[in-house]
Order: structure tokens, then sequence, then C-alpha cells
């Protein structure tokens, strides 16, 4: 009698999760399945490894983790985390009801999206055919986050939009574009709508509050703020996550700026594939770039953008001032009445900062409503 397969574990949430990875790695190694080796090679490695050994790593990643083109995918475990259905130049495309989407069914029903977390697309309201539902039927379940680029959206495309995004989803990412109110997207479909990737104006938050209004559990995560002011119109809301950091101004009119930890869509392009060690512990550095044109900081400012705050390790934060600026330091930041050199600069809940004349708090452990 044949063995059955082998199960697939879920993803690891922690280190020691990873002992039914390295299980199921012999299982497969016992088998001949190519997939065996790959997994003992990723589960021997820390969440620093060497160069020769990340260069080992990305070289049978390239070979193993692979979707057809017209996608694009973040890696854990020789499994896709987020798919996103992408153009050729990695910019998000329309889901039209084409060729594109037999392809995505029959991508749900392979071994490297049975752990599926995210699935991103951008549509229109027209996008959502027979199709489209015949896809999404397959979508697998452990997808409970929908990341959405929503073009050109009236009333009625996005209830014909909702309709089509499967039930099991909790979790609703909007980015808006080309005038398309989030506002309409807001259902209690969801348990929560995430808005941080938009800069939410007083006019924004009056479209989100009638949204809430007209709802009775759906929950709002939202990130940049062109006013503080603007959460004394929302209830169910939440700024940032637990993870993001912000500065805020301390003018209660003026605005919120989120710093909101990079997923593994923005570290993958810069470092590879990463191991899952190094993805639990989160080690790998994240930088923001502040200036004249950061959001939330004020377009008319003369301040040109010399400083950068980021984040390494699981916790830690800092600032400092970017090579080349003026005399090493940033004129224009100042922590405790003393302008910031190119020396980082520990970041901690509370700390201080005056940024072109205006005074600013960071403030971490976000994500309450």
């Amino acid at each position: 009698m044949k063995a059955a397969d082998p199960m697939l574990p879920p993803f690891p949430r922690t280190l020691a999760d990873l002992d039914s990875w390295r299980v199921f790695a012999d299982q497969l190694i016992e088998r001949g399945d190519r997939l065996g080796p790959y997994l003992a090679w990723e589960l021997s490695l820390g969440a620093e490894p060497s160069r020769e050994q990340l260069h080992t790593f990305h070289k049978n990643a390239l070979r193993l983790c692979r979707v057809p083109r017209l996608f694009s995918a973040t890696w854990l475990l020789g499994q896709v985390r987020r798919l996103t259905v992408a153009s050729n130049t990695s910019v998000p495309a329309a889901v039209i009801d084409g060729s594109d989407l037999p392809t995505l069914r029959e991508l749900f029903s392979t071994r490297a999206l049975q752990n599926l977390e995210e699935l991103t697309v951008a549509a229109r309201g027209d996008s959502i055919g027979r199709r489209w539902h015949e896809a999404m039927a397959r979508l697998p379940k452990s997808c409970r986050r929908f990341e959405l680029h929503a073009n050109r959206f009236s009333a009625e495309d996005a209830a014909r939009v909702l309709d089509g995004i499967p039930g099991q989803v909790e979790v609703l990412r909007v980015l808006p574009r080309y005038g398309t109110d989030p506002a309409a997207l807001v259902s209690d479909r969801f348990e929560w709508v995430d808005l941080r990737a938009i800069v939410i104006t007083p006019a924004i938050g009056r479209s989100l509050a009638a949204a809430l209004a007209a709802t009775s559990r759906v929950k709002l995560r939202l990130g940049t703020l062109s006013r503080r002011s603007v959460l004394t119109l929302l209830n169910r809301t939440a700024v940032g996550d637990a993870d993001d950091a912000a500065l805020i101004a301390e003018d209660p009119e003026g605005p919120l700026s989120l710093f909101a930890r990079a997923g593994l869509e923005t570290l993958q392009p810069r470092y590879g594939v990463v191991t899952a060690q190094a993805q639990l512990e989160r080690r790998l550095p994240e930088s923001f770039r502040l200036g004249k044109s950061s959001t939330g900081f004020d377009e008319t400012a003369s301040w040109s953008g010399d400083a950068v705050i980021s984040r390494s390790g699981a916790s830690s934060w800092w600032v400092r001032a970017v090579a080349g600026a003026e005399t090493g330091k940033s004129p224009m930041l100042r922590l405790s009445g003393e302008p910031v050199s190119q020396s980082p600069v520990r970041l901690t809940h509370g700390t201080p900062l005056t940024v072109d004349g205006r005074v600013w708090t960071f403030a971490e452990h976000l994500g309450r409503p």
C-alpha cells in the first residue's frame, strides 16, 4: 500500500514551531521529494547566516521558489505567503475576466500555495465575472487577508467587488487609486479594513465616519493622518499596528506620520528570499527617509530631508543624519535640543524630536482601537 503524503504543517509563528517542519522535511527526503533537502537546508540556517550560506540558499531558492509569469510571491519554507497578481513591471495589474484567472485558479491548487496568507490584486468594478468567482472558489482557506488596489470605483463597483471576495477573508487592505473613495469598501464582512497605505485627510475621515455609522462590527486600521483631530470623528478605529511606530505632532491639530513595519514584499526584493528563522526573529533593518515631502509633514516646510529613522531587530528604533548632510549633522532635526549626527541615536517611546521647528513625539506600541 502506498504511504499517504506527509501533511503540510501550518506556517510557524514561533521558533518552536519549526520542529514540525523538520519532521516534514525528513519525511519528504525519505520519499525523494526535492522540497525536503531545500527545507532541511533552510531550517539549518540561523537568523543571520554567513554570506556563503546565503549564497547557496538563494541559489536553491531561485530554482524552487517560482510562480508563473504575471504573478509574484513572497516565500517561507518553500511556500507562498503572499501572492500578487502583477504586470511585467511588478505593478499590480487590473484583474480582468481573461486568461490570467484560469491560471490563478490552477495555482491555488498547488502545494506551494496551501498555506497562503494574503492575496494582492488590482480590480475594476467590471473585473468581477464568472471566471473571477471560479478562481476565488479555489482560494486556500488559510488566506485571511486580501489586498485590493481599487481603480475608479463607483458604489455599484464596490458592491460587486465585495461580493467577489471570499467569505473567509477577515482583513481587507485597501489601496484606492484614481479617486476611489475607500469608505465604499468598509463592510461588516470584514473584521478589519486596513487603510495604512493612504493619508487620512479630514474629508476622507468624514466619509469613513459615515461608513462606520452604517456598520456595526468592522474596525478600521489607519496610518498617517494629515490632522490628528480626524480621530474624534471615528469609533472602532486604531492607528497603526502593534509593531508600527509614529511621529506625533505636539499640536493637537497637527499631523501624525506612521512608520509601518515593512512586510516581506518590501524586504524580499532587497535581501532575497528570507530564511525562516530570520522571518520569525525579524532582524533585517528597515529604514524610513524623513524630509520635506515625507507624508504627514507640512508640504511648505523648508526642511530638505537629511535624516533617517530606522529599525533593527524586533523593537529597536534609531534616528541619524544621512551621509552628505552639511557638517555631518541634521540642522532641522534636533533630539533634546542637539542636532542629530550621522551616528545613530536610540529612539524610545515618548522621545521628543524637533523637526524644522515643530515638536514631535516618537511613539511605539500602536494599534489599539
